[in-house]
């Protein structure tokens, strides 16, 4: 444990996570905000939220990516943007842990360059842990260290 806490605290190591954390959400984010309608219906779909707040999630949460995945890009902010990855991928976890729990056949609605599980199951499942472990390491070890603050 302890050599994986120096390695997450390496500041090469660290600036690659913050990199590829950065890079994911700031493109899912931006690819969201270009079709906010297919994401509104992919929101829609998991049968979560009430009616009312689903366009209001799907118009304010592209630009929690889009700025949080800046944030932790730049280094500008860092901890902050991070927190805000945690946060969105505990609830992006939930949704789809009780999608697939409950055997619902949907997209995801991610918008992730590399994802492999467009569809909600226990790919995607484990796709968002692990993204969600990142966030958590750039958000607990993560150092500005080559960042533009």
């Amino acid at each position: 444990m302890k050599k994986i806490i120096t390695l997450l605290q390496h500041p090469i190591f660290a600036l690659v996570l913050r990199v590829l954390l950065g890079g994911i959400f700031l493109y899912s984010g931006a690819s969201k905000l270009a079709d906010l309608k297919s994401f509104a219906e992919a929101i829609a779909n998991y049968r979560l939220l009430p009616v009312g707040v689903i366009n209001l999630f799907a118009l304010v949460v592209p630009w929690v990516e889009v700025l949080a995945g800046l944030a932790v890009l730049t280094g500008i902010l860092l901890r902050g943007g991070a927190f805000l990855l945690t946060l969105l991928l505990l609830v992006f976890t939930l949704a789809v842990a009780l999608s697939v729990a409950s055997g619902v056949d949907i997209s995801c609605g991610c918008a992730l360059p590399f994802s492999s599980a467009a569809r909600v199951g226990w790919k995607k499942l484990l796709e968002n842990v692990i993204l969600l472990s990142l966030a958590w390491s750039v958000y607990k070890y993560g150092r500005p260290v080559f960042s533009l603050a």
